[in-house]
């Protein structure tokens, strides 16, 4: 038995991934439900998880923000809310949980209509987790002869038994969170099925998290998952850069605008922080981790390392990721001492074209470090941290 998977699904529930994944799921099934009344619905998931879990304090707190992350509009967690009440008491319930919830409360208004569930999960522990709470976990109007629960999924397997839905009159719904890089073949599979064919559907993505990776190449989902496109939205989650996305099913794009009015970044402003870079790799990416660190204290949920040179990402790819990501205005912030010729004459000739380039973003420079007061303070705390050793040395 896998205790290992089993205690790795507790650790990262209710964090920003989920979220993420959770929130547009409940956006898909009201969407699909909301439309001419289907008879059968069939929900699939490919990763299930154990379907109850309890959260650490900090994650209760986390929620709180992380959900102005993946939608800073506060009325449309209200269905979430209503689904998932007692994170404020550490309990969160996952995916499958939420979407039979709703699939519940739809099946009590159309009493003649048929719905099912098909779930994968590869841990033995987590899949007799699920079992025996199945009393607990689904709603009225569902019972566990609703569900069918396996082990690992495959995305030959999953694929057909979409297709095999279908084909049978059923409207399918699923969510598809794949084990990613068991090998390029398998993960390109997983984007067939994106394909018309496999009903209304999410794939979640990740990529980064190898800290011998730096910049563009922990963003890079064509390299790392052999994908056809960036997710969207694109959502940098901790100072070791990772990303998390979805990608739609053909059939769901009319369903979920994640592009326009609903995004994270629609609106908002955010930071490029502008270094010179540097050959030794420790100084670029404490620049990384710094900018990290300053989105995570808030308000900015968009702060992005920049580079001068010998690092990555220089300015233009950090630029151009801020208008993938549907920022409306970028503030880049020269992590510059002073005013050398590096800020007078390079950055106005490397900021002029990409005003050009992106004319929906407006990028605006703010003045470099230098004259200004706290400065002075941090100089003089760093001598009297050596005048402080030096007696605590004696």
């Amino acid at each position: 038995m896998n205790t290992t998977s089993a205690h790795v699904q507790e650790k990262n529930a209710g964090n920003l991934g989920d979220l993420l994944k959770h929130f547009w799921l409940i956006e898909l099934i009201g969407k699909v439900l909301g439309g001419p009344c289907p008879s059968k619905v069939a929900y699939m998931e490919s990763h299930a998880g154990a379907g109850r879990y309890n959260l650490a304090r900090q994650r209760i707190h986390d929620i709180s923000r992380d959900k102005k992350r993946v939608c800073p509009d506060e009325a449309k967690w209200t269905v979430f809310d209503r689904l998932n009440p007692r994170i404020e008491q550490g309990i969160y319930d996952g995916s499958f949980v939420l979407a039979m919830r709703l699939l519940g409360e739809w099946k009590a208004r159309h009493q003649e209509c048929a719905i099912k569930a098909l779930l994968w999960e590869k841990n033995d522990i987590v899949r007799a987790r699920i079992q025996n709470q199945f009393a607990d976990l689904l709603p009225p109007y569902l019972d566990s002869d609703s569900i069918s629960l396996k082990g690992e999924c495959s995305p030959g397997e999953f694929i057909s038994a979409a297709t095999n839905y279908i084909r049978d009159g059923w409207t399918v719904i699923w969510l598809c969170d794949p084990y990613w890089g068991k090998s390029k073949k398998q993960d390109q599979r997983w984007f067939e099925l994106l394909r018309p064919s496999c009903g209304y559907g999410l794939l979640f993505a990740c990529v980064g998290g190898n800290a011998r990776c730096t910049g563009s190449e922990k963003f890079d989902y064509k390299g790392t998952l052999c994908a056809p496109k960036p997710p969207v939205p694109p959502f940098r989650v901790d100072s070791n850069v990772r990303s998390y996305g979805l990608y739609l099913a053909a059939g769901t794009e009319r369903f979920l605008p994640i592009n326009t009015s609903m995004t994270e970044n629609r609106d908002a402003t955010g930071i490029v922080l502008f270094a010179h870079g540097s050959s030794v790799e420790e100084a670029n990416r404490g620049v990384h981790d710094l900018a990290a660190h300053i989105e995570a204290r808030g308000p900015y949920g968009y702060v992005r390392a920049a580079f001068l040179e010998m690092a990555h990402p220089d300015l233009a790819e950090a630029i151009e990721r801020s208008a993938q990501a549907r920022l409306r205005r970028v503030l880049v912030i020269p992590f510059f001492l002073t005013m050398g010729i590096h800020l007078q004459r390079d950055l106005p000739h490397l900021i002029a074209p990409l005003r050009e380039k992106y004319p929906g973003l407006e990028i605006e420079v703010a003045q470099s470090l230098e004259g200004h007061p706290l400065l002075e303070s941090i100089i003089l705390e760093r001598a009297q941290e050596v005048l402080n050793a030096r007696e605590g040395h004696r």
